[in-house]
């Protein structure tokens, strides 16, 4: 097991637990299964995917880190306050939950990522990044769609956010 792969299943306890579920041995053994054996266990993946999910939110409000925080640096060149200058607190915190996960997702993409919950963390990163951080490419979500959507995700998740602090120190609906 590579340190990447514990670094994962770490990060998807964390993820699991701080959206109001539990983990057990089965689904521990369902993570380290081959992506194509994923069907057989959908109904509860479906429920796993649902915790990270909300769990992701919740991890933001209190800015938890799912890799140390330096690899930000060390993969992109810059720190989290260094990127974002005019964000508030309540923004980067949310930044360093997420900037984090896309640290270990690329991790895994370049070393280990054939086992389910390296898929279930690459869904994640894809479900909620470009919602809140521009994607380069072609599509562009208009800043007042951004934010609705930005709104609607955050007070779904039930996650302890100020969600008029967070639009107010957001530097991607600012630019």
């Amino acid at each position: 097991m590579t340190k990447y792969h514990e670094q994962a299943l770490s990060a998807l306890k964390t993820l699991i637990v701080s959206g109001g579920s539990s983990m057990s041995d089965g689904d521990l053994s369902i993570f380290e299964k081959k992506p194509n054996e994923a069907e057989q266990h959908s109904k509860r993946l479906g429920e796993i995917y649902d915790a990270i999910f909300r769990g992701f939110f919740h991890c933001a409000a209190k800015g938890v880190s799912l890799v140390p925080d330096k690899r930000v640096t060390e993969r992109f060149g810059h720190s989290i306050k260094d990127n974002y200058p005019e964000a508030n607190e309540v923004f980067l915190k949310f930044a360093k939950t997420y900037w984090t996960l896309r640290v270990l997702f690329y991790d895994l993409m370049e070393i280990d990522m054939e086992w389910i919950g390296a898929h279930l963390l690459g869904k994640l990163e894809q479900d909620v990044g470009p919602v809140f951080f521009p994607f380069p490419g072609p599509t562009k979500i208009a800043p007042s769609k951004r934010e609705k959507f930005q709104r609607q995700l955050i007070e779904e998740s039930g996650a302890n956010i100020d969600i008029e602090e967070f639009m107010k120190g957001n530097p991607i609906l600012k630019r």
